[in-house]
Parts: structure tokens; C-alpha cells; sequence
């Protein structure tokens, strides 16, 4: 064959559809190399590493006294709905079951300082990278505050109103709806702090435990005090006084603090 009649073809000459252009376009703009921006994922602040490490360690603690958590929780219906009309000579705790009390309330009060944390930022009073361990235990601080102000005044009217075996019956009974109470927000308190999507629905379940322990200790009260109709006038006015308004206070002040840590961050 004579060499001056054969020809070559490039890829420049090759015949090409509408489809293959279009391709052939796209692949020559370099844009598709920068990906599709990603939506971030929030994360709670329960990130802090030392917050989770108090939770962690303050659980453990909790298991390693399990044989006090059991003793303690063996006349747990008795202390929190029951009533006795006489003293009981084996209800003095043991050093261990006090420790194991003083623990669980600790923990009551953490949850409580995470729950109202996370309620402040849900309702945009601070923000969420704003000190959220050195708020998180103010808060807490705060709880504790409350709980040892609730002992003091419940041993108060007591004194007052009742004979020393149905204030410690009264008492009992407070500790133990506090224990139950601590039980029942660690879930709500673990969840909003490390899953902020489920922060509100956290919340009123948190509120619900709360409103259901007041109320059991409440009946344990009225059962305590209730002697004849004129006594209701002062029940009453005790659950104005100290389940209702105190709780307004507390809240008040709380928010009052965020805003100004919140101001001075």
C-alpha cells in the first residue's frame, strides 16, 4: 500500500454526542474536586472532658458502694410514703449509708446544675461555649444551697409543730424523695448534656420527676401534720411558703447569675 494515502486520526477529530460533550465539559472544570460543604454536627458541651470525668467518677463511687445504696433503699416505701407511731430503735444509719446519702445528693445536685445549664441555653440566656463547666457547677452550687436550706427549715418547723420522732420521720422521708429524685434526672442530665437536640424534651421530663417526688413528699407531710381542718390552713400556707415561692426565688437568682457570667464572659 502506498504510504502517501494512509492518514491518521487524533483524538481531536473523533466524532462526539451531545452526552459525551457535556461530560467531557464537566470533567475540564476542576470545581467538583471542593466537594459539597457539609452540614457540622452539633456537639454538646458535654465534649468538657472534666465534666464528664466528675459525672464518671461520681457513678463510680455510687458502684462501689452498692452494698449502702441496698441498705439504703431497704425501707426506702416506709421512709418516703409510710408512717410509723412509734420510733424505730434500728433506724440509725450507719457511717457508710450516710456516705452513700451525702454521694447520691452530690450527684442530685450535678444533674439539677446540668439540667439548668442546658435550659438557659436552650432558651438563649447564655451561650453554649460559654464556661460551661465553671456555670454547669455554679449551678450545682446552687442546688446544694437549696437542699441544705430545705433541711434546715423542714428541721425548723418541725420543731415547732411536730414531736422529734415525726420531724425525723419527715426528714426521712425528704432524703428519701431526694434519692429517688437524683435516680430519676441522671438520664434527662446525661441526655441533654450530650445530645443538646433532646434538650427540651429532657427538660420537661426532668420537671415531671420533680413534680412527682414534691408531691409524694407533700402527702408524706400532710399525713405528718394533717390533724384537723384548722391544721390545713397551715399546711396551705406552708406550700406556699416553701414548696412554691422558694422555688421562684431560686430560679430568679439563677438566671440573674448566668445573665451576669454571661455579660462578663
Amino acid at each position: 500500500m502506498n504510504n502517501e494515502f494512509v492518514t491518521h486520526c487524533n483524538e481531536a477529530d473523533a466524532p462526539f454526542s451531545q452526552a459525551e460533550k457535556a461530560l467531557t465539559s464537566s470533567v475540564a472544570d476542576s470545581s467538583y474536586l471542593s466537594g459539597v460543604g457539609g452540614t457540622p454536627r452539633p456537639v454538646g458541651y458535654g465534649e468538657n472532658s472534666w465534666l464528664s470525668t466528675i459525672i464518671v467518677a461520681m457513678l463510680v463511687i455510687i458502684a462501689l458502694n452498692f452494698s449502702s445504696c441496698r441498705q439504703l433503699f431497704k425501707n426506702f416505701r416506709q421512709n418516703i410514703l409510710g408512717m410509723r407511731q412509734r420510733a424505730n430503735a434500728f433506724d440509725n444509719r450507719t457511717a457508710n449509708e450516710t456516705r452513700t446519702l451525702f454521694i447520691i445528693i452530690a450527684l442530685l445536685c450535678l444533674s439539677e446544675g446540668i439540667l439548668m445549664f442546658s435550659a438557659a441555653v436552650s432558651s438563649g440566656i447564655v451561650r453554649e461555649n460559654t464556661g460551661a463547666l465553671s456555670m454547669t457547677m455554679l449551678m450545682a452550687s446552687c442546688a446544694l444551697c437549696f437542699y441544705l436550706w430545705q433541711l434546715a427549715v423542714y428541721g425548723a418547723i418541725g420543731y415547732a409543730f411536730a414531736d422529734r420522732d415525726a420531724t425525723h420521720q419527715w426528714l426521712t422521708g425528704f432524703n428519701a424523695s431526694q434519692v429517688l429524685l437524683s435516680f430519676l434526672l441522671i438520664i434527662p442530665a446525661l441526655l441533654s448534656l450530650f445530645y443538646t437536640g433532646l434538650t427540651n424534651v429532657m427538660l420537661i421530663l426532668a420537671v415531671g420527676c420533680y413534680i412527682l417526688t414534691r408531691l409524694l413528699f407533700i402527702c408524706k407531710g400532710f399525713r405528718i401534720f394533717y390533724t384537723n381542718f384548722g391544721s390545713l390552713l397551715y399546711f396551705i400556707l406552708y406550700l406556699c411558703a416553701l414548696e412554691i415561692i422558694p422555688l421562684l426565688i431560686l430560679r430568679r437568682i439563677s438566671l440573674s447569675v448566668l445573665r451576669y457570667l454571661e455579660f462578663t464572659a
